[in-house]
Parts: C-alpha cells; structure tokens; sequence
C-alpha cells in the first residue's frame, strides 16, 4: 500500500489523460470549440494544456485521500496514456484515410 496522500495525484493524472484526448477528438470533430479554445488561449494546443492543468488540479482538490495500491493505480495510468494516445491516433487515421 502506498502513502494516502499520493492517490488523488493517480486519479487526477488518469482523468487529465482522458480529458485531453477528449478534448482532441471533439476540436477536431467540433471547429467552433477549436476556434473557441484557439482565441481563449491564443492556440488551441496551449489552451487544451491549460484546460488540462486546471483539470488536473481541480481532481486533486477534490479527491479524498485514501489507502491504495500503488501498482495497480500505475497500472491504470498507464492504460489511460496507451488507450488515450490510440484513441487520438485512431481518430486521426480515420478522419485522414476517409476524407
């Protein structure tokens, strides 16, 4: 079992993952967002980094801490940042090869 206080950091950095590759799939799917995000933040790419730190450190805000097993929790990191990097790359192929 790993220290409680770190649990909050795994689950803010797994939803972090999942938020911004949603956020990536909906600018694209979405132009208006991406116009929208682009003139907030100047670029839509440094928008979505910022949306994502203020994500993550509202996650860690609001996750109780609690005892967890360290392994595990890296583990669904891990899966979030596999299965979040295939979605985008997914998208981004199937948008390109059928347009």
């Amino acid at each position: 079992m790993a220290d409680a206080s770190l649990f909050r950091y795994y689950v803010a950095t797994a939803v972090s993952v999942w938020f911004v590759s949603a956020i990536t799939v909906a600018t694209e799917l979405v132009p208006a967002l991406k116009a929208f995000i682009a003139g907030v933040f100047l670029h839509h790419w440094l928008g979505k980094g910022i949306l994502m730190l203020v994500v993550f450190g509202l996650v860690v805000a609001v996750t109780p801490e609690r005892r967890f097993d360290e392994r595990r929790w890296a583990n669904y990191v891990l899966g979030s940042v596999l299965a979040g990097g295939l979605l985008v790359v997914g998208f981004y192929v199937v948008h390109y090869v059928a347009a």
